[in-house]
């Protein structure tokens, strides 16, 4: 609400009530317009405010986000058991000198999903 100068030789401010059901707002300012516009502005945003309060009270539970910084295996092995489905992970070819090594694993989650991966470690693949 704006705040009116005690000390002012001029008019009183004006005060404006704005009615949205049985709710009341109230608005003041140095004339009506003033006054009426900082009292639907108030109402406004009140009206707003509830509203998003009961979106969110109806809306479904998100799912957790995966933190961008989780480790990938863990992030199918969690989506695994999330679908009640464990998650196997098999190394199926090494390759390569000891200091070069090259990898190829096996995922298979339930017995539908199968991929492959190659990679410099096995946490890569």
């Amino acid at each position: 609400m704006a705040i009116a100068d005690p000390f002012s030789k001029s008019n009183p401010p004006a005060r404006v009530a704005v009615h949205v059901g049985e709710r009341v707002f109230v608005g003041e300012g140095t004339g009506f317009n003033t006054a009426k516009n900082l009292a639907v502005l108030i109402a406004l945003k009140a009206l707003l405010q509830l509203r998003q309060e009961k979106e969110l009270a109806s809306a479904p539970p998100a799912e957790e986000e995966e933190p961008a910084n989780k480790n990938p295996i863990s992030l199918v092995h969690e989506m695994g058991m999330k679908r009640g489905m464990s998650a196997v992970f098999e190394v199926v070819n090494e390759s390569g000198p000891a200091h070069m090594k090259s990898f190829t694993v096996k995922c298979s989650i339930g017995e539908d999903l199968v991929s492959e991966g190659k990679g410099a470690t096995k946490q890569v693949t």
